[in-house]
């Protein structure tokens, strides 16, 4: 009787083992929201990889959890690790890989336990608001010598887990971003600014366009206006009026378009 019973355990156990092999290792979990606040707004807040903490369920898990930032915190090589002694968490480290304004921002996760994974934000403006996309890939067969034939005889499995837990995190992630930009974002109750549409007349100028980003604005309007002056005095003309820009694009993480000048 015992025997038939290890018999039959070692025939289940096998199948397991042979059924394991074949499922698929490649897994990928998304969650998806429509966020009620303007894409522009949501975009700029993701982002932002310090954001992370305001809205993370891993950070809800262990406010203690360490992090190191990289030297890039905004858009396109932003990146941090982390450590935690909570299991859920564990260390590893996130980068920004790719980021288009109101489109998407793709990062690379490295988890200490296991290989590289994809994580990945799509935003697409809808009535209502942004309708958000949240999702991670994963190689769950990743691996070399017998830590990699271990992947691949239950790397199956460990992808069905994970995606049960995943999904239920995703959710929560969501929900958390959605509330936390409805308490950041205040109503204005007065304008202190007024915006104009005027036309402005023909008028002479020496000016310049150069390409510029959110950090070197002073540095380069002064480059710009150097240069004004320079012809200005080569050609022996006389200011007619104050130093003027033209944004002809603006982007508050990538580089933008701007035509500096000065009447003569």
């Amino acid at each position: 009787m015992i025997l038939k019973l290890f018999k039959f355990l070692g025939i289940f156990l096998l199948i397991l083992v042979i059924v394991g092999f074949f499922l698929p290792k490649q897994v990928h979990v998304e969650g998806k929201k429509v966020i009620k606040h303007d894409i522009s707004k949501v975009y700029h807040f993701l982002n932002d990889i310090k954001n992370w903490s305001k809205w993370s369920p891993w950070d809800k898990m262990d406010s203690t959890m360490q992090k190191n930032f990289g030297e890039i915190t905004v858009g396109t090589g932003a990146s941090y690790s982390w450590e935690s002694q909570n299991k859920y968490v564990g260390k590893g480290s996130m980068k920004y890989t790719d980021c288009k304004e109101n489109e998407h921002i793709i990062s690379e996760l490295l988890f200490a336990e296991g290989g590289p994974s994809q994580g990945a934000f799509h935003f697409k403006k809808v009535e209502g608001g942004t309708e958000l996309t949240w999702s991670m890939d994963s190689d769950m067969g990743q691996g070399e010598g017998a830590w990699g034939l271990i992947h691949k005889l239950i790397g199956g499995y460990m992808g069905i887990a994970m995606k049960m837990m995943m999904k239920g995190v995703f959710e929560e992630g969501l929900t958390n971003i959605d509330n936390t930009l409805k308490n950041e974002v205040s109503p204005v109750t007065e304008n202190p600014y007024k915006i104009e549409e005027t036309q402005v007349p023909s008028f002479n100028a020496v000016a310049v366009s150069s390409m510029m980003n959110m950090q070197n604005i002073p540095q380069k309007l002064g480059e710009c206006y150097s240069q004004c002056a320079a012809q200005i005095k080569t050609q022996k003309l006389e200011m007619a009026g104050a130093p003027f820009a033209f944004y002809h694009e603006f982007s508050l993480d990538k580089d933008f378009k701007v035509e500096a000048g000065i009447a003569t």
